[in-house]
């Protein structure tokens, strides 16, 4: 029995170490994957040693480290999108939903068919789901009888929407953007427009570079929103925080527990986008909002100004952004 005892010993901490093993070299590969890329050569080193890891957990029927590692490709390429192009961004999601597909079609079937009665008592389930993976798109939606001049994303929740510049596009894309019904989702624009609307938006993280032209908003809540328009106007918004450059006076109306900052999303091309659109961030009007529902004289309740500067948010950065009521 002591034998037994103490094989059962050395078993436990062979285990125990080789868990502590696998947690290191976890979070080594989280760190990569928190980390932009500085090269595409770079992205595509390190994306290509995660599918290896996604490949092998398949295999061996390790759904649990399979889905993690899931989250960890999708983190590289969203916190890689400032250095891919679109087509770059687009095969590799592919391949990340092939991953995703697969996996889920191998937890499905791994239970085998059994006449035997079982137990009606539920089993425990340890290992999450790969269907709980978030989803990311790279590839907006075209809505209309004019898919070339209104394009966006629609009716989604848990995303991760990335928008970069299309081959064959300018730097000003000389149609309307459009975001709608979307719930959870973290939305990163790198692509200039003519025109942007935010609408139905909850619980929502947006950070777009500039708009040549108007920014409108309308039922949107509890969002962490960086934008920079000629004109902007909000209505219905409720516990928001904005972070803008506004080249005129912002309005509101119908809106409550609004608080704005000064724009200070950083990306590759946000000076020469500022440049095309004229804007000047010295000239920035972020705070002399006016608020068309409240006509008294004195200062609106339906608004704030941060008092603090705000710290520059980047692709990778967006999607830890936070309320100021909750920070």
């Amino acid at each position: 029995a002591a034998v037994a005892g103490g094989m059962s010993v050395l078993e436990r901490l062979r285990a125990r170490d080789e868990a502590r093993v696998a947690a290191r070299q976890q979070q080594r590969r989280q760190e990569e994957a928190a980390e932009p890329a500085c090269t595409v050569a770079g992205f595509h080193e390190r994306f290509g040693k995660l599918r290896a890891a996604v490949e092998q957990a398949i295999e061996g029927k390790s759904f649990a480290e399979g889905t993690t590692t899931l989250q960890e490709m999708r983190s590289l390429l969203t916190n890689s999108c400032a250095v891919l192009t679109t087509r770059d961004m687009r095969q590799t999601q592919e391949i990340i939903e092939k991953l995703h597909e697969k996996m889920c079609a191998d937890n499905t079937t791994k239970k085998a068919f059994s006449f035997t009665r079982k137990s009606a008592t539920p089993p425990v389930a340890n290992t999450p789901s790969p269907t709980a993976v978030p989803q990311l798109i790279a590839s907006p939606v075209c809505v209309g009888n004019e898919p070339e001049t209104r394009r966006g994303y629609f009716n989604l929740s848990d995303c991760t929407l990335v928008k970069g510049v299309d081959e064959g596009e300018s730097n000003v894309a000389r149609y309307d953007f459009a975001l709608d019904q979307l719930s959870g989702c973290t939305v990163c624009i790198t692509q200039t427009f003519t025109a942007l609307r935010l609408t139905n938006l909850t619980r929502c993280r947006v950070v777009c570079a500039p708009v040549d032209g108007s920014v409108y908003l309308e039922h949107c809540t509890e969002c962490v929103l960086c934008l920079a328009a000629r004109q902007i106007r909000m209505h219905h918004m409720v516990a928001c925080d904005v972070l803008l450059f506004a080249k005129t006076n912002p309005i509101i109306e119908n809106c409550t527990q609004l608080t704005f900052g000064p724009y200070c999303f950083d990306y590759d091309g946000k000076k020469a986008a500022f440049e095309l659109c004229g804007f000047l961030e010295a000239e920035n009007k972020w705070s002399c909002v006016e608020d068309f529902s409240w006509l008294h004289g004195t200062a609106s309740p339906n608004w704030r100004a941060r008092t603090d500067t705000p710290p520059a948010i980047t692709a990778a950065t967006a999607a830890s952004l936070t309320l100021m009521s909750r920070q």
